[in-house]
């Protein structure tokens, strides 16, 4: 899913343009995105073994809180 598939479900954000070997704005880079997507990752596969769609928004909630 694509940030534009997203509409206004996501706040206003700033984004850096890979498609120009951008890593980095200022204070924004991919640092933080990959980090927290590796950390999903992880916990999917280490607590949760398995995420049910029909309560993927729960399981998501629970991993941003930590």
């Amino acid at each position: 899913m694509g940030e534009h598939s997203l509409g206004s479900a996501v706040a206003a954000h700033d984004a850096v343009h890979h498609t120009a070997r951008e890593s980095a704005r200022g204070p924004v880079h991919i640092n933080s995105a990959e980090g927290f997507n590796d950390w999903v990752r992880r916990t999917v596969s280490g607590a949760f073994h398995h995420i049910n769609a029909h309560r993927a928004d729960l399981y998501s909630n629970e991993i941003g809180f930590r």
